[in-house]
């Protein structure tokens, strides 16, 4: 059985070989989206506060995701590599930090880069 440090990192070989699939050769650093929910908005904002002080945007606050009034979702971006290892780490690191907060981190997506 996988530890969810090798989870994580089976989640992001997926979306590794989907961009490869779209024709993408994984060279170029990109805005990464990265999703994550909480159940109170005290989470929330306070993940948020410390991801903002390493360079991370801001995209949607969704405070009823699903219809689950107890669930607030938020997307935030950043520009960086998706290079391995360099992508394992930064999704360990956030859902580690996301799970800090009381949170669970619910992955991430790219634009194809083609060049």
């Amino acid at each position: 059985m996988p530890t969810s440090r090798e989870m994580n990192e089976i989640r992001n070989e997926k979306v590794l070989r989907q961009l490869q699939e779209a024709g993408d050769r994984l060279r170029q650093p990109r805005p990464i989206d990265h999703w994550s929910q909480f159940t109170t908005l005290a989470q929330r904002d306070s993940f948020l506060k410390d991801v903002q002080a390493e360079g991370f945007e801001l995209v949607e606050i969704d405070t009823q995701a699903e219809g689950n009034a107890d669930s607030y979702v938020l997307h935030i971006i950043r520009q960086d590599s998706i290079h391995i290892p360099y992508i394992h780490e930064l999704t360990w690191r956030l859902r580690q930090k996301v799970e800090k907060y009381g949170g669970a981190y619910d992955g991430w997506e790219t634009i194809v880069v083609r060049q």
